[in-house]
């Protein structure tokens, strides 16, 4: 069994029954952080959806054409996606020096 080592991890106390099972949980979870799964080692990224993948794997393009790279850049475009909504909602708009106030819907 495969436990995450991130400290503040809701799912730490989890098991994972896999080190793959592991390192998609990093995908998901933690893409900004690596994990050293035992005899795998601190496997390389994979540019397209982020999972740390066997290189061999990687070489061969069995992974980027499988279901699950897909799914990590799927998940990259809507994390992406959520990112620029958010930012857009931070920006406020002025007129003649007075802060406008921000409605769901136009009415004209």
């Amino acid at each position: 069994k495969f436990f995450c080592p991130a400290p503040a991890c809701q799912e730490a106390t989890d098991s994972f029954p896999t080190p793959w099972a592991l390192r998609r949980h990093f995908r998901d979870r933690h893409p900004r952080d690596f994990v050293d799964v035992g005899a795998l080692g601190n496997l390389p990224k994979c540019q397209l959806c982020n999972m740390q993948a066997d290189p061999q794997f990687q070489l061969a393009a069995r992974h980027e054409n499988s279901r699950f790279c897909r799914e990590g850049r799927e998940r990259i475009v809507q994390t992406n996606a959520a990112i620029a909504n958010q930012r857009a909602l931070e920006v406020g708009f002025t007129a003649y020096g007075e802060d406008l106030e921000r409605v769901e819907v136009f009415k004209y």
